[in-house]
């Protein structure tokens, strides 16, 4: 795989056609990955579990963002610098970190 092909959301013209264009997760994905962290541990007295990371999260739009209030912590990771702009830009959650 070439390093362009790798790089093809590096782009902020192309950042804003995913976040436009990306279907987002149904909720229904979201509350099964809840539920199956739950499944194999406690769920802590805050209701909220310590840490999520979401590895190549894009804009933070799928699901670092939806994660968010099931985590005191969310921390999306891309390799794409574009992305994590444009997902800083957007960021709306204290709990969430994008680098």
């Amino acid at each position: 795989m070439s390093l362009t092909t790798t790089l093809q959301y590096d782009n902020s013209s192309l950042c804003a056609d995913y976040i436009r264009d990306r279907p987002k997760y149904p909720s229904h994905i979201i509350s099964s990955i809840v539920d199956y962290i739950k499944e194999g541990k406690d769920t802590p007295t805050s209701g909220r579990f310590p840490l999520a990371v979401d590895v190549g999260c894009g804009p933070g739009v799928t699901s670092t963002s939806p994660l968010s209030p099931y985590f005191d912590k969310v921390l999306g990771v891309d390799i794409s610098e574009a992305q994590i702009k444009e997902a800083n830009l957007h960021n709306e959650f204290d709990n969430i970190e994008y680098k």
